[in-house]
Parts: structure tokens; sequence; C-alpha cells
């Protein structure tokens, strides 16, 4: 079930200081590099040892024998400074301050738009609900053929420059050239960029029994009013007596939302959730508030390698005090805590300034004293089968730590689920990554070839014309030659062109609840909840 836009729950009292595992507005620390004094070809300032960098930025400026840009000398100096930090303390320039704010904030400028591109030419996927693209008119299927006179053809497929056009700033108001589906003929619409919302919880419903679902895919701004609005209509209407709340490829996000959170899901007043520690040995704990709106009894949490930071603050605090079971694969492994420092020329640095503890006191931060084997780390689980086989998962840290129902746990590396589901290992394959990129083109095609398709109501519809079509041979044939697949993989292509199909015909919705419905990790879920 998609979020509604009203929200009738009331919210506890906000914690007094916010500590962001994402992006936050920080304090300024560090002043902006000046530009007073340019050396002329035959002087050149001596600085004291503490503005080495700027002295050796004016002998550039000074005598270098080609023109240099100083601002990318400056960016590219500041990074090489970072780079030698933790992986996840960053330097952002404006634009990409722009960007993760907005990420975070729970919306962002644009015309709400799905993009999958047919021989470089962007076709619409799908529209948002009331968003600018859909006021004016655009359609699944339309072919975006210029923008503000822009011809799209010239991106040749790259979606980064699509969307810088569409998101530029001193353009609000975008002509966009379209030919509908099955059109010969070109339209001109104005599209007026807005502000479009986005959902870090984007669905919710009912599974089997009285279990609910609900899916967090990031941890921003929103997400503790989106969460409880899953919660207040599955608990309260839906009825729903036990969670199931998926944390798979969840990054991160904000600290207080993910206590916001835990706080519903903890009766209890004043249980530690999570404690941070600074270089000076600081420590902060955030505590339960015990005010827990609706009644949840059992939990299961789904964690995979892609699940980091907030995401296993939640995972370990529920693993920690035996409130549910954890289902998946191992997490990814990020236990530190970045503050953002703006700069003054809204650049701005991204520091880690804490560790984070989960309630016994587990750090889960992976090593990084080698960087390249953390930037490998989650290619080395797959080459090593930690994702298809239980029995390869290391065990990085042997300290025990005994929850209170006599469970041992260890730090190190990331949470280790109670369950284990193996990842299906075509997935990691270049051929279903291949068949993957170019599935949205098959859609289009589809659509052209049997325009039945556009008119199905129903899930079973299109599971049912699956079954009388030869869909793998006209698969093949759009794919061409080049790639093929073993046959006792044939399930699970067929099972990402369904939820392709859903996407593309029916929308978000449709193609969510199914794919939930023929999840493994939710069955074990089930399975796991029912004993």
């Amino acid at each position: 079930m998609q979020i509604p836009s009203s929200y009738r729950i009331w919210q506890p009292a906000l914690l007094g200081v916010t500590v962001a595992l994402g992006m936050m507005a920080g304090v300024k620390m560090v002043p902006k590099l000046g530009n007073q004094y340019h050396p002329t070809l035959d002087t050149v300032m001596v600085l004291d040892q503490d503005d080495k960098i700027e002295e050796v930025l004016k002998y550039i400026d000074a005598k270098y024998i080609d023109t240099v840009h100083r601002g990318e000398l400056v960016d590219e100096t500041i990074r090489a400074i970072i780079d030698q930090l933790d992986p996840h303390s960053n330097y952002l320039t404006a634009k990409e301050v722009a960007l993760e704010a907005e990420n975070h904030e729970g919306h962002y400028s644009g015309i709400g738009a799905e993009f999958f591109f047919v021989q470089d030419t962007p076709i619409i996927l799908r529209t948002v609900e009331a968003s600018p693209a859909e006021r004016a008119g655009l359609n699944r299927g339309d072919a975006i053929l210029a923008i503000n006179g822009t011809n799209t053809l010239d991106f040749a497929s790259e979606f980064d420059k699509l969307s810088d056009l569409i998101r530029e700033p001193s353009q609000p108001d975008l002509r966009i050239a379209v030919r509908r589906s099955n059109a010969t003929t070109i339209d001109t619409i104005l599209v007026t960029r807005d502000l479009v919302p986005t959902n870090s919880v984007d669905h919710f419903q009912m599974l089997s029994g009285q279990v609910g679902y609900i899916r967090v895919r990031q941890f921003s701004m929103e997400t503790y009013r989106q969460f409880m609005v899953a919660v207040e209509n599955l608990v309260q209407q839906q009825k729903a007596k036990d969670l199931v709340i998926d944390l798979r490829g969840n990054p991160g996000g904000y600290l207080q939302q993910v206590v916001q959170i835990l706080s519903q899901l903890f009766i209890e007043k004043d249980k530690l959730l999570v404690y941070t520690v600074t270089r000076n040995g600081q420590k902060r704990e955030y505590r339960s508030t015990g005010q827990a709106f609706f009644p949840v009894n059992k939990i299961a949490i789904l964690v995979d390698e892609g699940s980091a930071s907030a995401s296993e603050i939640l995972a370990g605090a529920v693993q920690d005090w035996d409130r549910g079971i954890l289902v998946g694969r191992r997490t990814f492994g990020k236990g530190l805590v970045q503050k953002e420092f703006p700069l003054g020329d809204g650049s701005a640095l991204l520091l880690t300034i804490e560790r984070y503890y989960t309630p016994l006191g587990r750090l889960i931060q992976k090593s990084y004293q080698d960087r390249e084997a953390y930037r490998q780390d989650l290619y080395d689980r797959s080459q090593h089968g930690e994702l298809t086989d239980a029995a390869q998962i290391p065990v990085l840290d042997s300290t025990p730590y005994k929850t209170p129902k006599g469970k041992i746990l260890y730090a190190r590396g990331g949470i280790y689920p109670d369950v284990f589901v193996p990842l299906d290992s075509f997935v990691l394959s270049p051929e279903y990554q291949s068949i993957e990129a170019r599935m949205y083109s098959w859609m289009y095609q589809l659509a052209r070839d049997y325009p039945e398709l556009l008119g199905y109501q129903e899930a079973d519809q299109y599971v049912n014309w699956t079954r009388s079509h030869n869909w793998k041979r006209e698969l093949q044939n759009a794919l061409g030659k080049s790639v093929r697949w073993p046959s006792n993989m044939d399930r699970t292509v067929e099972r990402l062109m369904l939820d392709r199909m859903l996407y593309y015909f029916q929308g978000p919705e449709m193609a969510n609840t199914f794919s939930v419905n023929h999840d493994e990790c939710v069955e074990k879920a089930l399975s796991a909840l029912s004993k």
C-alpha cells in the first residue's frame, strides 16, 4: 500500500540533539581558502607551516608552465586529504550538498517522471501521482525527443545528463518535445518543475494471517512519520499483530528517525537503544520514550549486505534485546557517525565524529585499514560464497555478546542474521544484469505488439499471459543471440519479467505486492514468526 498524504498520529517529543548518519547541517569549522594574494612570476610569499597547501597553490599560480583551474586543484587537494581518513568521511561539492539534502528531506526538485532508454531515446516509465509530469499530461511510453531545444539523443543513454537538464535551476519551465506511443507526430508540452515528494517508507501491506509488512528504503526526515502511518493502517485498521520490517538495501540516514521508530517497537521507557562514543570517550545514550502508540507483538527484520548504518542500529537493537528475529544475510558493517560541516562556497566536509555501539556494546564497523579491501568487500563476499552459503560467513571478532535470553552474538563486520536466506547466485551474473538492464525496453515493445496488456487490471492476468505465450523465446529474440541463460534459471528470469511487467503496465503498487508475495525472505520471516 502506498503512503497516504494525510497523517493522524501525534509524534513523541523530539530528541534534543540530532546526530545524522547521513547528511546533516553542521557547524562551520573550516574557513574558505582565501584568494587575497596572488604572487607575481618573480616573487612568492613564504607562509607558515600551517599554510603549506596555500603556499603550494601560490607557487603553482606563479610558476607552473600551464594554466590551471585553482578551484579544481583545491577540490582535488581536499579529496586527497579526506582519502587519508575513514571510508565514510567525504568532501561534497555544493551541487552534491544540495542533492544529498534533497535526498534526505523527503522531496526533490523535478518533474516527477521515471525514464528508461530505447536506442538512446528516453522513454517515460511512469509519472508520480500529482507531479508536474502527470499534471502536464505526460504518460507511460512517451518518447522525450528534446528539452528546451536540447536533443536528448545527445545524452547517449546517460541518465545523469538527462537529470541535470531537467533539474537545471535556471530553467524551471521546460518545453518538452514528445512523441506519443504509436504516434508519428511530435507534441510540445510545457512542464514547470516543482518539489516532488519521495517516500522512504514506499510500501506496506498485509501478509498471511495477522502479519503486516513495511519496507523502509532509507531513514530521511520523513521516515518516522511515514512509518507510523503504515503501522496505524496495518495494526489499527487491518488488525495486524506482528510486523515484518524490510531494511534490505537500506543505506541508513538519520539516527533520530531510527530512535523514534525503535520507541514504537519497545514499550519500555528508558530502554537503551544505541549509544555513541567520541574520540575523547564522551558517551551519548539514546533510549526509548515509552510511548509506543500501537501494540506490536512479534517482529522480523529483513536485512542483507546493502543494509547499513542506521539500518544496522535498528536491527542491532532488536537483536540485542531479543525483541525479534533477523532474516536474510550479513549487513554491510558501518558503525561510524558522520556530521556535515559546511564550507563558505556551499561545499561541505562530511566527517566521522563518533562510533556507535548496539545496546550490548557491539561495534559492528568492519575494518578499513586496507581501503581497497574495504571497497571490494561486497564483491569479495560474493566470490567467497558467503551470499549463497551460511557456512562461508566469517566470524571477524570472536568476542561473545550474550542477549537476555542467552543467544550469543558477535561484533565487527556487520549484523549477523538469525535466519540465513541465500542469494540466488544467478542475479550476480553478467547475463542476468544484461537482461535486467534491457527489460523495460522489451516491455515497451510488448505494449506495441500486444495491446491487450494495456487493458489488464489484475496481476493474475499478466501471469496467465506469460503461461500462454512463449515468453522465453520472445525475450531471447529481443535480447539477441549474445544473451542466453541456463534453463534452470528460467524461473528467476520469469520472476524478473513479471516484476517489470507489473511495474511497467500497472505501477509500483501492484508490482511491489506481487514481489513481496513471492519473496523467499518474506516466506522465511513468516515461518519464523509462526513458531
